[in-house]
């Protein structure tokens, strides 16, 4: 038994470790941390696998990369790649604040290992740690401004077509 205890401090000890490398989790204080982590569950997911769409509602759960890569794309398809996320980074924080489904389809890149966290473990980790809250909403912004400049660059484009 003694060595099954062990085995779980060394788990979330290395954990800990590795999260604390990436932003927000290195701004973060350590007991939110190791709360954080003792309600993970960690996913795998195969190259080309998919992670999250549309079609499946909204959103149960918080997700980091430990491993591997994660894109963005369309659910239509046709449009291509509109993002790639990597080992650190997480999602998807927008649905996840609006409880909402996502509006992506998320398709792992390669082989790809993620720490997942229920939303209502989320909302709490919101409430709990001021760096996380910070990070998410700082988050969000930059990516509703460059949705903003995006849509101002097809509008631009769209009117030099049309002249």
């Amino acid at each position: 038994m003694a060595d099954a205890a062990f085995l779980a401090a060394s788990l979330r000890e290395a954990t800990i470790a590795h999260l604390s490398r990436f932003s927000p989790f290195s701004e973060m204080r350590r007991e939110d941390l190791e709360w954080m982590v003792e309600r993970f569950s960690l996913v795998y997911t195969p190259r080309e696998g998919i992670l999250l769409e549309p079609i499946q509602g909204p959103v149960s759960h918080f997700y980091i990369i430990k491993q591997g890569a994660v894109v963005g794309e369309s659910p239509a398809g046709g449009e291509g790649v509109h993002w790639q996320l990597v080992e650190g980074e997480c999602f998807p924080l927008g649905a996840l604040l609006a409880h909402r489904p996502v509006g992506n389809v998320y398709r792992a890149v390669e082989d790809t290992f993620c720490y997942r966290l229920a939303s209502q473990h989320f909302d709490e980790l919101l409430r709990r740690s001021p760096p996380f809250h910070d990070f998410c909403t700082r988050r969000i912004a930059h990516l509703l401004e460059r949705s903003q400049q995006l849509i101002q660059a097809q509008y631009t484009q769209a009117s030099v077509a049309q002249q």
